[in-house]
């Protein structure tokens, strides 16, 4: 279950919220002062006349904090998780490397992330950790008991029947180069319901 949005925040929220009205009712002529609007509003007066001298709103002040708007990273996030359901888990340079290649596709500055940015997109997304990996080698798989794997090819299957994928797209992991070349143990980005390491499916020689 995702985890659920803090009383606080929520509460910032809605706050942000009736700033805006009061202000757009000051400017509008229904309330005398700022004061008279603060009190009809519940919100405080000493708020309401530093946004009115100028103060940035919260929603300001993240859009110069971060690069990416809040709808950008929730489909970053989406993104990730699907990779990390498919037993294609990302390192933090390859998130880094995305997010460099849609900075260059907006042609905006700054032009690339920081070092640090994937850790820190990490950490103020809960639905998202990183952790170690443990190698799934295509050998190891062949040599599995049919009733383990089954499930993996179930969703393999419903994926292919969801969203119409015909024969000729699909390919094994050695024609699309998809996972080779990747170190037996690593740290990943999965879902944070996850618990120890995750396995990340790696082509063998078949």
């Amino acid at each position: 279950m995702p985890p659920q949005r803090s009383d606080k925040k929520r509460k910032l929220i809605e706050q942000e919220g009736r700033l805006s009205l009061a202000i757009q009712a000051i400017k509008n002529g229904k309330y005398p002062s700022a004061a008279a609007a603060a009190r009809s509003f519940e919100i405080p007066v000493s708020t309401l006349k530093a946004r009115i001298n100028g103060r940035e709103s919260a929603t300001e002040k993240r859009h110069n904090r971060f690069i990416f708007t809040e709808i950008e990273e929730g489909s970053i996030e989406k993104w990730l998780l699907d990779m990390d359901s498919r037993g294609a888990a990302l390192t933090l340079p390859m998130l880094r490397d995305m997010a460099n290649l849609l900075l260059y596709a907006r042609k905006t500055t700054p032009s690339t992330v920081g070092n640090h940015w994937p850790a820190e997109f990490i950490k103020r997304r809960p639905n998202l950790s990183t952790r170690l990996s443990r190698k799934y080698d295509y050998q190891r798989a062949l040599s599995e008991d049919p009733r383990i794997i089954e499930p993996w090819f179930d969703l393999v299957q419903r994926t292919i029947e969801k969203w119409g994928i015909a024969s000729d797209d699909i390919f094994n992991f050695d024609e699309s180069g998809f996972a080779i070349g990747i170190r037996a143990t690593q740290k990943i980005i999965t879902s944070a319901e996850y618990h120890g390491k995750r396995a990340l499916l790696q082509a063998g020689n078949p």
